[in-house]
Formats: C-alpha cells, structure tokens, sequence
C-alpha cells in the first residue's frame, strides 16, 4: 500500500535536509512550544473571527486566546513574559483594530475568506502519492484598484527593523506555495464548478499579489507598529521553477517506508542552524554515535502524531 503525503510549506521549508523533511512527515515535533509561536496563532484566530464575526472585538479576542488551551506545554522565551499576559494581547488586538488597511477581505455568500485551507493532488509515484496543502490568512480587494486581489499573510514578530524583515519574504516558500495552491485549487474548482465565485475573482483578476501584514511587537502595547509590505506579484517563470523544484523533493520523498534518507544537512549546514541563531532541531538525534542512541534521542526528545497533517493544527 502506498503511503498518503500531505506536503505543506511548512515541510518544504525544510528540504535543504531530506532527513529531516522525513522526520517531520513522520509525525515528529518538539514537545513544547515557544510562547512566541503561540502568541502568533492566538492572534490568527482572533484576526480570522474578528473578520468572520463582522468585528464583535471581545468575542474575537477569547476565541484568539483560547488557542492556548489548546497547546499542552508552552515555555516562555527570555524576556518575552509579556505574551503570556491577555491585557497585553487584548491591547495589541485593539490598536490593531484601529488600524485602516488599504485592503478588504474578501467575502463570498456572506463568509469572510479567511483561514482558508485547501488541498490538492500533486504527485502519484511507486511508493507514495503527495498532495500540496495550505492555510492561507485572507484573501482581499484593493480598496481603490478593484482588479487587484491578494493573499494576504499576518506575521507577529519582535524584529526591530521592518524594512529588512519584509524583504526576506520576496523569496518566501510559504507565499509562494500560497499563490501556486490557491491557483491551482481555483482551476480545478472552475472546471468543476463554473459557478465558483472566489475561484473566478483570483484567476480573472487583473493582477494577483501576495503581502505580508506585520505586526511589530514591543513590550509596551502602545509601541507596537503595524506595517504592511509591498504587495507583490508572483511571475509565470517563477511559478514553473517552484514546480519543479517541489516535484523534484517528490521524486526524492518517493521510496519505501523504511528507508533511512542521508543527512544532507552535513553539507548545506542545516545540522548547523535553523534560522535565529539555533541549531536543527534534531540535532542531537542526527549527531549520536549509534542509530540505538539516535531512535533513543528521537523518542526521548519529540512527541509523535500518527500522521502529518497541517490541515489540522
């Protein structure tokens, strides 16, 4: 029986070491979460209700910290005690919602398109077949150019320079995987449904964007900023590469179940850093002098779901 992969950028991000893209589609993650991370998702969800709820603040602000309640173990990063305080996450919500945007979210029969997901068949090989998946933030309108229609994605964040934070996302996987689901989801939801509403806005736009919504926190709430980066268009060329670089992590994910795939990162110095200073995550597993002791750090040191399934977290 071949093995079911649900591919998310999430994942993909990761394929400069096939080794750990096989861990995390095996279900591995760190046990606790950075309460950074869960300050983020808190403020998705109330984002999201707040847009779905026609702008009920207090209703969206408990939906958004009840995200907590969810997540089993949170630690709480060096001076960043502040995140776990609902005064401080109802203010920033506030300030937020005072803020004017020169976007509309989009609504279709009378649903705000927020946190969208969407899936899709993507590769049928001799081992496994793979779907692409995602959840995007918000779909929205120029308030003052009606052809152009975006993705919009909301990032939380403690970077003090915007300008250099938003320029990374120029060649961003997530926005980019993002723009070709969300494409791809559309032409096949037209041909099955010619009625499709949102469908027909995204490829019948005059042009498409994808941008990032930042907020920039500080411990004082008055200080946060809320800035938003060019919103940019995604080239046809550009479009194609991704395909075919993604096809090709397919192709190198398409082996049996029990094969052990190398560490690459031994060479792209993934074992060396994630990202923010932070060496891999797995680092300890990839590095023991025994496979015993590896399987003994990968159990010891990560929980395990059955299956990797973004759609759900």
């Amino acid at each position: 029986m071949k093995r079911h992969i649900r591919l998310n950028s999430s994942a993909i991000r990761h394929s400069s070491c096939i080794r750990k893209v096989q861990y995390v589609l095996d279900g591995y993650h760190e046990v606790a979460t950075s309460n950074d991370i869960v300050w983020g998702n808190c403020f998705h969800d109330f984002a999201a209700e707040f847009k779905r709820n026609g702008g009920v603040f207090n209703d969206a602000c408990k939906k958004g910290w009840a995200f907590r309640d969810t997540v089993e173990r949170i630690y709480t990063k060096y001076r960043k005690d502040h995140l776990n305080d609902f005064a401080f996450f109802k203010q920033v919500c506030f300030f937020w919602s005072l803020e004017h945007s020169s976007w509309n979210t989009v609504s279709v029969g009378g649903k705000a398109c927020v946190e969208l997901g969407w899936l899709f068949p993507f590769y049928a090989g001799e081992h496994v077949d793979i779907s692409l998946c995602g959840t995007i933030d918000d779909i929205c309108l120029h308030k003052e150019n009606a052809g152009a229609v975006a993705i919009r994605d909301y990032k939380t964040t403690s970077a003090s320079d915007p300008a250099d934070y938003f320029n990374k996302y120029r060649l961003s996987s997530q926005l980019m995987t993002y723009y070709y689901g969300l494409t791809q989801v559309a032409k096949r939801g037209l041909a099955a449904n010619a009625t499709s509403e949102l469908a027909k806005l995204w490829l019948n736009a005059s042009s498409r964007h994808v941008f990032i919504e930042g907020i920039f926190l500080a411990t004082d709430p008055t200080k946060t900023k809320f800035m938003t980066s060019d919103a940019f268009e995604i080239s046809d060329e550009r479009i194609a590469e991704y395909e075919m670089l993604v096809m090709g992590l397919c192709k190198r994910l398409d082996v049996p179940l029990e094969h052990k795939h190398p560490r690459e990162g031994l060479i792209t110095r993934g074992c060396e850093s994630e990202g923010y200073g932070r060496k891999c995550s797995f680092f300890e597993v990839c590095a023991a002098a025994t496979d015993d002791e590896a399987q003994m750090n990968l159990t010891g040191m990560f929980a395990k779901e059955e299956d990797y399934n973004p759609l759900l977290a």
